[in-house]
C-alpha cells in the first residue's frame, strides 16, 4: 500500500520555494511510489503475483488549488502510473 504524500502549498511568486516545493512533491508523491511499485512487480514476477494499492487523490482527477498544482499532478501521474501498471502486469 503506497499511502504516503506531502501536501505543501507553493507560492507561484516564490521561484526557489516553488521549485523545492515542487521537487518535494513530486519526489514523495510519485517518484517514491513508481519506485516502490517497481520493486513491487519485480517481486510478484518471480513469486507468482500479489496487489498494489496506491492511494491517489481527488486532486488527481480534478486539479487542486493555485498554490497546489504541483501536488495534483503528482497524484494525476500516479493514477495514471497504477492504470499503467494494471493493463501490463
Amino acid at each position: 500500500v503506497n499511502n504516503a504524500g506531502v501536501f505543501e502549498a507553493a507560492d507561484i511568486e516564490d521561484e526557489d520555494a516553488f521549485a523545492a516545493a515542487s521537487a518535494r512533491s513530486l519526489a514523495i508523491n510519485l517518484q517514491a511510489a513508481a519506485d516502490l511499485c517497481r520493486h513491487a512487480v519485480r517481486h510478484f514476477q518471480k513469486n507468482g503475483g500479489g496487489r498494489i494499492i496506491n492511494v491517489a487523490s481527488r486532486a488527481g482527477h480534478r486539479g487542486d488549488s493555485p498554490s497546489h498544482w504541483h501536488y495534483a499532478a503528482a497524484k494525476g501521474g500516479m493514477l495514471a502510473m497504477t492504470k499503467t501498471i494494471a493493463r501490463a502486469y
